[in-house]
């Protein structure tokens, strides 16, 4: 959801509107001379401007998957070790096995729900 907001305020800086105002006009003008002339050099800067953020924002998506699936595959870890150890060790000794998973699931947990509110 963050990133979402991240994209709309971008989507509404002065450079997104002049470039998305730009575009309007070209457009309303396809079957005939352009009524308002549109600065290209200017255009090409106001998109290079949104481009960028836009590709800022893609960056942070790809590092908050990446970060989501590092901690999959480390309570998978946990998990698989877990299981080992149940099937070896008597029940005593997996306290400190179990206490880790359920921390790590609870670091999950939160980082989840932050996600989600953000």
């Amino acid at each position: 959801m963050a990133r979402r907001v991240q994209l709309d305020d971008g989507l509404t800086t002065e450079p997104a509107l002049k470039a998305a105002d730009s575009e309007t006009r070209a457009v309303g003008s396809a079957q005939g001379p352009i009524a308002e002339r549109v600065d290209p050099v200017e255009w090409w800067a106001q998109m290079t401007s949104v481009v960028d953020m836009m590709r800022d924002v893609q960056r942070a998506v790809g590092e908050d998957l990446e970060q989501g699936a590092n901690r999959r595959g480390e309570l998978a870890k946990l998990a698989a070790t877990l299981e080992k150890d149940a099937k070896e060790k008597p029940l005593p000794e997996l306290a400190h096995s179990v206490d880790t998973l359920r921390r790590a699931f609870a670091a999950a947990a939160g980082y989840v729900t932050a996600s989600l509110a953000a």
